[in-house]
């Protein structure tokens, strides 16, 4: 029997290329990218991309959830240990109760057509439904030879993989592709968080993120970002308007003109 070399195991061979940061989708390119997995994809990505955005979760964190984790009644979802990170019981934001009550009652379904060969389109019904049992995956495998009863991240990101191919939205700044992945819908949770003013104390808590220069490399803003944030600052204005004079003295007839 040959004896195991010693020494430094050997090293790992770089990635081909870096994966850099995920896409926040910016704007209204968030919206078109729901709309485009709706219209193309599992009815199941879109629901997890939704709640990967609406509880500012990891796509693993979200693919873990069962029923009895979500509480419309108590306006709380419980959210899985992680990456060192303790459980939490995370808020659901007042806003999103109707839309998650939707999903709970009506769950979604779409008409889809798929080349069968031979026998040319055939159509079938893509449904995604609640649970019936409190401590059913939100998200079960379809598969038997599955290994876990969940789907995971690798099959999300398969299917976002695949979407994103044929996302080719009308914009002035479309996004580069290979940068939308799963993870961007927390980014984009992050970002609007950010650009909402919230302080970033209750940002890093919302996305359970402990270190300030990892935040920082979250939530990038646009221009356009940026700019709305800075028209929405009384102090701002003010500051600017006694130095130039013009606080507070914008008319009517100014207002048209501009």
């Amino acid at each position: 029997m040959a004896k195991r070399k010693r020494g430094r195991p050997p090293k790992r061979k770089p990635p081909k290329f870096h994966l850099g940061q995920a896409s926040s989708l910016p704007g209204s390119l968030w919206g078109l990218w729901l709309n485009h997995i709706l219209k193309h994809g599992p009815t199941w990505l879109y629901v997890a991309t939704f709640l990967s955005h609406a509880f500012c979760c990891r796509i693993t964190e979200v693919l873990r959830l069962r029923a009895r984790d979500i509480s419309i009644k108590d306006k709380a979802v419980h959210v899985s240990s992680m990456k060192r990170a303790k459980a939490v019981d995370k808020r659901l934001l007042r806003v999103l109760l109707p839309k998650l009550t939707s999903l709970k009652h009506k769950g979604v379904r779409r008409k889809r057509q798929r080349n069968a060969g031979a026998r040319g389109l055939v159509s079938w019904t893509d449904a995604w439904s609640w649970p019936e049992k409190p401590s059913g995956y939100l998200f079960p495998s379809d598969r038997q030879d599955a290994k876990e009863a969940r789907r995971t991240k690798d099959t999300a990101c398969k299917a976002t993989g695949r979407l994103r191919e044929t996302f080719a939205p009308k914009c002035k700044d479309p996004p580069v592709t290979r940068t939308i992945r799963t993870h961007s819908a927390r980014h984009r949770m992050i970002s609007d968080l950010k650009a909402s003013d919230i302080p970033d104390t209750i940002s890093m808590r919302m996305a359970r993120i402990n270190d300030t220069k990892t935040f920082a490399k979250y939530g990038q803003l646009s221009d356009q970002q940026v700019g709305n944030v800075l028209d929405r600052s009384a102090k701002l204005r003010k500051t600017l308007g006694e130095i130039y004079g013009v606080y507070g003295t914008t008319t009517k007839r100014n207002k048209r003109n501009s």
